[in-house]
């Protein structure tokens, strides 16, 4: 009966677990965060992780999807998952008792120098056991700040590729965008070129004078100068596209000018901007770097727990099961038998007040992750916030630099017409081309600002 007692009280002393239990902050609730934000605060939708597949362009998607599974920070992420994982593993197993085989010859010849010397020689095998009793939950503690590392590694990991999703499709729309214009700049040259044919044919039949054509060869040249400018961002966007898939830069045939299915910032716009924002305030507590935060924050209140656990008495067993003989024959005989068991106290009497100052700077700690948390909660509102407002702007300009195209490239055939029949002079001609090339790349630039605006909002979002 007080074996039964001793070990029901053994058991009550090892659930308990000094220091304080983890609560996460009450600092800005989902009200207000969907306030500031402007959200529905009863939204349900979740943001789909392959929300790039929404662009319909099967080359960015394959480049989205190389990316997810041969990037190298990616890689890098996944493996410090992994490490983690393990530790955790390890840290729930030391919570428990240790068993060893050993086994062992020991010969002991004194001097004759000693009086009363014994000699001894025997052999020992056996099996050590060992176990150190989580009275307090320091151990506990371990396996919680264990468990936060593992949290603060896979929210690290969602942050990676979050990142290098939005980072994939803002290079590739680049990408696309350089190699619009760089047609744009090749058919402006096409244009010129029929320009300084028809002024060459007027200076022929003498209707001009020979420096009429001059201003065209003057506007051809200065349109070649935009070209290997462009050329070499071409190059550079191709070879950042490789870096990010985990290959040596290069330039693949899938990165063709037009691609599969045309070139994603001549198509029409097909992403639905109205659902970007129908989302839940909690996307913001789902964000990585904020779940990388309140992990950092647990495993602070968990250390709190572990020093407080050191100023409390530490109980610990030790025990030898096994053989021990002066001659191998008899090792395992019944006689041989080996038996040492070693229960032992220790209570911290005086340390200088270390260990009271590792409490306290625990403390601190734990108050200094709290502020990160909150500054962590503060950023992803304001990041989110900021990307609804480039969004919507962007898509803004996008609209009125559509019109603007349209009506300039109305303009300009209506100018070369006149021009042709000799009612418009030269120069107002060359004007019209010119700004047509700036209409049509203007509007170009602020289709793929459109496209890189949503992958930014879905980088703030944490997807």
């Amino acid at each position: 009966m007080n074996k039964r007692l001793f070990f029901i009280g053994l058991s009550c002393l090892t659930a308990c677990a000094v220091g304080p239990d983890y609560k996460r902050p009450d600092f800005a609730s989902d009200g207000d965060i969907a306030k500031a934000l402007s959200l529905n605060g009863s939204a349900a939708l979740v943001l789909r992780p392959d929300w790039y597949a929404a662009f319909d362009d099967p080359v960015l998607t394959g480049l989205v999807e190389t990316a997810m599974a041969e990037n190298p920070t990616i890689e890098e992420g996944l493996h410090k998952l992994r490490r983690a994982r393990r530790l955790l593993s390890a840290a729930e197993a030391g919570a428990l008792p240790s068993f060893d085989v050993s086994a062992g010859y020991t010969k002991v010849k004194p001097s004759r120098n000693v009086a009363a010397s014994v000699r001894e020689d025997y052999y020992t095998a056996g099996v050590d056991a060992s176990w150190e009793i989580d009275l307090w939950g320091a151990d506990r503690r371990r396996v919680e700040a264990a468990g936060a590392a593992v949290l603060s590694a896979e929210a690290t990991l969602d942050g990676l590729r979050s990142m290098i999703k939005a980072e994939v499709v803002a290079v590739y729309v680049k990408l696309r965008s350089a190699q619009r214009r760089l047609r744009l700049l090749r058919q402006t040259e096409d244009m010129q070129e029929s320009l300084t044919k028809i002024a060459e044919a007027r200076r022929m039949s003498g209707l001009s004078a020979q420096t009429d054509a001059l201003p065209v060869r003057i506007a051809a040249e200065t349109m070649k100068a935009k070209i290997p400018p462009l050329e070499q961002s071409v190059d550079a966007y191709k070879n950042a596209l490789a870096v990010l898939t985990g290959r040596l830069p290069d330039d693949p045939d899938f990165l063709a000018e037009n691609g599969n299915g045309g070139n994603i910032v001549e198509r029409t716009f097909l992403c639905d901007l109205s659902a970007l924002y129908g989302i839940p305030a909690s996307v913001i507590r789902r964000r990585p770097d904020v779940r990388a935060a309140e992990a950092a924050l647990i495993s602070a209140n968990a250390e709190i727990g572990q020093a407080v656990a050191a100023l409390y008495p530490n109980v610990s067993l030790s025990a030898l099961l096994g053989f021990q003989s002066d001659a191998f024959s008899r090792l395992t005989s019944p006689n041989s038998h080996l038996v040492n068991l070693t229960p032992a106290v220790s209570l911290p009497l005086f340390h200088w007040n270390a260990l009271t100052n590792a409490v306290e700077a625990a403390k601190e700690s734990e108050a200094a992750q709290k502020a990160a948390y909150k500054n962590a909660v503060l950023s992803a509102v304001r990041d989110l916030k900021d990307a609804m407002t480039r969004v919507d702007k962007s898509y803004a300009a996008y609209l009125r630099n559509e019109r603007a195209a349209v009506k300039t490239r109305s303009l300009t055939a209506e100018r070369l017409k006149l021009h042709s029949s000799g009612l418009v002079p030269l120069s107002d001609a060359l004007t019209s081309v010119q700004d047509l090339l700036d209409a049509k790349s203007t509007e170009t630039e602020s289709k793929a600002a459109v496209y890189q605006a949503v992958a930014a909002f879905y980088k703030a979002a944490g997807v």
